[in-house]
């Protein structure tokens, strides 16, 4: 599986879902975090290729909650954070990147393209990349690195 979609909104899980999909990625679909832990500690569960997108206000959990749990077991998990309210919420960690609602194709496209390359890495500057792609200028994210920046060799603080 390439991505894993935790949306409670099922119109948006949709429209991710068929946007993913023109793509070219695989993605399977969970409409909260308690599912999609459910899913984890299954036996089925293997981590996606790229990343876990995920919603960050729903019933019964936030994605910064998802987040925070997936990585205990899996903290180079990658994550793309979306929300409509991206000032509502933070977390204590990072996430690759943050979109606010509702993600276009293309921006989507160059989101899953530069994960594509954190994937592959050797590339340094990656995370000024993504700083470009996304919308994490209006989420409070002060502070923000990359994630996996011991995989990919960027540890440079970004704002």
């Amino acid at each position: 599986m390439d991505v894993y979609l935790v949306e409670d909104q099922p119109s948006l899980s949709l429209t991710y879902s068929a946007m993913l999909t023109k793509l070219g990625y695989s993605a399977q679909t969970f409409s909260c975090p308690a599912d999609f832990l459910d899913f984890m500690q299954s036996g089925r569960y293997q981590p996606p290729r790229l990343a876990i997108l995920s919603d960050i206000l729903m019933p019964g959990g936030s994605g910064y909650y998802l987040m925070s749990e997936v990585r205990k077991e899996y903290p180079q998990q990658k994550f793309i954070m979306l929300s409509a309210t991206p000032m509502e919420e933070h977390a204590d960690d990072f996430a690759c990147m943050y979109f606010c609602k509702p993600v276009s194709l293309e921006r989507l496209q160059a989101a899953l393209a530069l994960l594509e390359q954190c994937v592959m890495c050797g590339q340094q500057g990656l995370s000024e990349q993504c700083e470009q792609v996304d919308d994490r200028q209006v989420f409070p994210v002060e502070g923000w690195r990359c994630p996996n920046q011991s995989e990919c060799g960027d540890d440079a603080p970004r704002v």
